[in-house]
Protein backbone atom coordinates (compact mmCIF):
# COMPACT_ATOMS: atom_id res chain seq x y z
CA UNK A 1 0.00 0.00 0.00
CA UNK A 2 1.20 3.33 -0.57
CA UNK A 3 -0.28 5.29 2.42
CA UNK A 4 0.95 2.82 4.87
CA UNK A 5 3.92 1.21 5.65
CA UNK A 6 4.22 -2.11 7.81
CA UNK A 7 6.63 -2.35 10.44
CA UNK A 8 7.11 -5.37 12.99
CA UNK A 9 6.62 -4.42 16.74
CA UNK A 10 8.77 -6.32 18.85
CA UNK A 11 7.55 -9.76 17.37
CA UNK A 12 4.62 -9.59 18.73
CA UNK A 13 2.34 -7.89 16.38
CA UNK A 14 2.42 -5.64 13.44
CA UNK A 15 2.10 -2.06 14.06
CA UNK A 16 0.89 0.64 11.11
CA UNK A 17 2.50 3.80 10.81
CA UNK A 18 0.16 6.31 8.28
CA UNK A 19 2.38 8.41 6.30
CA UNK A 20 -0.31 11.53 5.13
CA UNK A 21 -0.30 12.08 1.56
CA UNK A 22 0.02 15.18 -0.58
CA UNK A 23 -3.81 15.36 -0.57
CA UNK A 24 -4.41 13.97 3.31
CA UNK A 25 -2.56 16.95 3.99
CA UNK A 26 -4.36 19.45 2.44
CA UNK A 27 -7.58 18.44 4.07
CA UNK A 28 -5.88 18.05 7.38
CA UNK A 29 -4.35 21.47 7.59
CA UNK A 30 -8.23 22.91 5.96
CA UNK A 31 -9.78 21.14 8.66
CA UNK A 32 -7.71 22.94 11.63
CA UNK A 33 -8.26 26.34 9.53
CA UNK A 34 -11.41 26.23 8.74
CA UNK A 35 -13.27 24.05 11.21
CA UNK A 36 -10.67 24.22 14.02
CA UNK A 37 -9.65 28.11 14.15
CA UNK A 38 -12.39 29.90 11.88
CA UNK A 39 -15.13 28.56 13.57
CA UNK A 40 -13.68 28.91 16.63
CA UNK A 41 -12.20 32.31 16.21
CA UNK A 42 -15.70 33.70 14.65
CA UNK A 43 -17.60 32.39 17.38
CA UNK A 44 -15.44 34.34 20.17
CA UNK A 45 -15.98 37.38 17.66
CA UNK A 46 -19.86 36.79 17.42
CA UNK A 47 -20.28 36.23 21.74
CA UNK A 48 -17.76 39.33 21.94
CA UNK A 49 -20.51 41.19 19.72
CA UNK A 50 -23.04 40.01 21.74
CA UNK A 51 -24.47 37.13 19.98
CA UNK A 52 -25.34 33.65 21.83
CA UNK A 53 -23.79 30.47 20.88
CA UNK A 54 -26.90 28.12 19.37
CA UNK A 55 -25.18 24.98 19.89
CA UNK A 56 -26.22 23.52 23.69
CA UNK A 57 -22.88 22.03 24.60
CA UNK A 58 -21.25 24.60 23.69
CA UNK A 59 -23.11 27.02 25.32
CA UNK A 60 -22.36 24.81 28.80
CA UNK A 61 -18.81 24.90 28.29
CA UNK A 62 -18.77 28.34 27.55
CA UNK A 63 -20.98 29.34 30.80
CA UNK A 64 -18.60 26.83 32.67
CA UNK A 65 -14.71 27.95 32.01
CA UNK A 66 -15.57 30.53 29.14
CA UNK A 67 -13.98 30.19 25.42
CA UNK A 68 -11.55 27.41 26.50
CA UNK A 69 -14.55 25.54 26.78
CA UNK A 70 -15.54 25.76 23.53
CA UNK A 71 -11.71 25.38 22.36
CA UNK A 72 -11.18 22.05 24.85
CA UNK A 73 -14.70 20.91 22.56
CA UNK A 74 -13.26 21.83 19.32
CA UNK A 75 -9.74 19.76 20.46
CA UNK A 76 -12.17 16.89 21.80
CA UNK A 77 -14.08 17.08 17.85
CA UNK A 78 -10.90 17.06 16.27
CA UNK A 79 -9.19 14.41 18.55
CA UNK A 80 -12.08 12.42 17.56
CA UNK A 81 -11.71 12.84 13.58
CA UNK A 82 -7.87 12.07 13.99
CA UNK A 83 -8.47 8.41 15.56
CA UNK A 84 -11.61 7.94 13.07
CA UNK A 85 -9.22 9.03 10.32
CA UNK A 86 -6.52 6.32 11.59
CA UNK A 87 -9.38 3.87 12.55
CA UNK A 88 -10.29 4.11 8.79
CA UNK A 89 -6.83 3.58 7.41
CA UNK A 90 -6.44 0.37 9.61
CA UNK A 91 -9.63 -1.09 8.62
CA UNK A 92 -8.57 -0.47 5.22
CA UNK A 93 -4.90 -2.53 5.62
CA UNK A 94 -7.21 -5.38 7.27
CA UNK A 95 -9.32 -5.46 4.47
CA UNK A 96 -6.91 -5.08 2.14
CA UNK A 97 -8.36 -1.92 0.60
CA UNK A 98 -7.13 1.49 -0.59
CA UNK A 99 -8.69 3.35 2.32
CA UNK A 100 -7.74 6.71 1.07
CA UNK A 101 -11.49 7.61 -0.38
CA UNK A 102 -12.67 7.28 2.83
CA UNK A 103 -10.26 8.78 5.34
CA UNK A 104 -10.48 12.14 2.63
CA UNK A 105 -14.18 11.90 2.55
CA UNK A 106 -13.77 11.91 6.45
CA UNK A 107 -12.07 15.27 6.31
CA UNK A 108 -13.84 16.90 3.32
CA UNK A 109 -17.03 16.59 5.38
CA UNK A 110 -15.47 18.11 8.20
CA UNK A 111 -13.72 20.96 5.51
CA UNK A 112 -17.22 21.43 4.70
CA UNK A 113 -18.70 21.99 8.04
CA UNK A 114 -15.96 24.38 8.91
CA UNK A 115 -16.79 26.50 6.16
CA UNK A 116 -20.19 25.91 7.15
CA UNK A 117 -19.83 27.15 10.41
CA UNK A 118 -17.30 29.62 9.90
CA UNK A 119 -19.37 31.42 6.99
CA UNK A 120 -22.86 31.18 9.49
CA UNK A 121 -20.97 32.61 11.99
CA UNK A 122 -19.80 35.62 9.67
CA UNK A 123 -23.35 36.29 8.28
CA UNK A 124 -24.36 36.71 11.79
CA UNK A 125 -21.58 38.70 12.93
CA UNK A 126 -22.44 41.30 10.13
CA UNK A 127 -25.95 41.39 11.24
CA UNK A 128 -24.75 41.72 14.98
CA UNK A 129 -23.18 45.12 13.03
CA UNK A 130 -25.72 46.50 10.84
CA UNK A 131 -24.59 45.07 7.73
CA UNK A 132 -27.14 43.71 5.44
CA UNK A 133 -26.27 39.85 4.28
CA UNK A 134 -27.25 40.01 0.74
CA UNK A 135 -27.31 36.23 0.28
CA UNK A 136 -28.18 34.43 4.16
CA UNK A 137 -26.70 31.48 4.73
CA UNK A 138 -29.00 28.75 6.00
CA UNK A 139 -28.53 27.67 9.38
CA UNK A 140 -26.20 24.73 10.07
CA UNK A 141 -28.31 23.20 13.16
CA UNK A 142 -26.64 22.86 16.62
CA UNK A 143 -23.69 20.49 15.94
CA UNK A 144 -20.25 21.75 17.54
Amino acid sequence: MTDTERLPYAGMAVRYRFRLSALHRLFAVAVVVLYGIGDTATTALVLASGGVESAAIATAAIDQVGLIGLVGLKLLALSFAAVAWLFLGHVGERLRIDATPFQVGLLAILVVRGAWLTLWNLTVLAELHGIGVTAPVPYPGVVA
